[in-house]
């Protein structure tokens, strides 16, 4: 028992100074200086405290449902050399919009997609 709460400390204080390293933004080598650690056991706590923090490898992952809040466009806009644009719905009549791009002045159109 003595000895879980003997690493339970040590766990706590390497927790703190990892923490204080955080907010001092300075290298792991000038912050261990500074307290008057070893680099290696630094990186060793470091390591060990984020296994410790991360999830188990055989936990199934669970699934957030995910609802939209609108709906995908079902429109497209093609605008037009001259300053005009159409909107087309996703099921558009190919003939009908030739015919009315030739009435804007729409020379070369390939009205193939739909």
């Amino acid at each position: 028992m003595k000895r879980l709460k003997t690493h339970q400390k040590r766990e706590r204080h390497w927790r703190r100074l990892i923490e204080e390293w955080k907010q001092s933004q300075q290298s792991i080598e000038a912050f261990c200086r500074s307290q008057q650690l070893s680099v290696s056991s630094f990186y060793l706590w470091r390591k060990k405290l984020a296994q410790l923090s991360a999830p188990p490898l055989n936990e199934v992952p669970s699934f957030v449902p995910v609802r939209l809040a609108e709906e995908s466009p079902k429109a497209l806009k093609l605008y037009l050399p001259n300053g005009c644009w159409v909107t087309l719905e996703s099921h558009f009549d190919k003939p009908l919009l030739k015919k009315l791009l030739t009435c804007v002045e729409v020379s070369n159109v390939d009205v193939t997609g739909g």
